[in-house]
């Protein structure tokens, strides 16, 4: 019996969504929404970025990409709590629940 994965999530949109995580975090920033969404605006243009926030919260559900909390480090926001995203190791995304036919 075959497993099939349904997922909410738009497969192009996750991919423009992991490579803005890749590109946030090499330059050691946090991945927070704000700048997940605006360097998809500025990669792919405003039709893109428009969905780009409901993307992210559905790629979250799908397992596809982590949200996790972190604190700010900078002087004048020390301890600003914020949610960040990540791109999850290919065992966190294997474990995601899967409906057979």
């Amino acid at each position: 019996m075959a497993t099939i994965c349904r997922r909410a999530s738009d497969p192009r949109a996750v991919q423009h969504l992991w490579a803005a995580i890749k590109s946030v975090r090499a330059q050691k920033q946090i991945a927070c929404e704000e700048r997940v969404v605006r360097h998809v605006r500025r990669e792919h243009g405003n039709s893109v970025a428009d969905t780009a926030s409901v993307q992210l919260h559905l790629a979250v559900a799908d397992g596809l990409i982590v949200a996790y909390h972190t604190h700010q480090q900078k002087i004048g926001t020390a301890g600003l709590e914020q949610i960040a995203y990540r791109i999850p190791d290919e065992d966190q995304v294997s474990r995601v629940t899967v409906m057979r036919l």
